[in-house]
């Protein structure tokens, strides 16, 4: 029987600072998608503001008296 090296199956090993790099560019780029779809909706999603107030939507205000 042939000797050689030990071989672990599922072993876990530490991420490269390459890896961790990538990893962290994967999750800025995420970021930054789900925020800039975030604000196009939410602009789609205003229609009218109120200056001073930052109501977003219809604003219908009734007559005084």
């Amino acid at each position: 029987m042939p000797r050689g090296k030990r071989v672990e199956r599922g072993g876990l090993r530490s991420p490269t600072t390459a890896e961790l790099l990538g990893m962290v560019a994967v999750g800025a780029v995420v970021v930054w998608l789900v925020s800039t779809i975030g604000a196009a909706v939410d602009r789609g999603l205003r229609t009218e503001t109120i200056e001073g107030f930052g109501a977003a939507g219809p604003i219908h205000l009734a007559a005084d008296g």
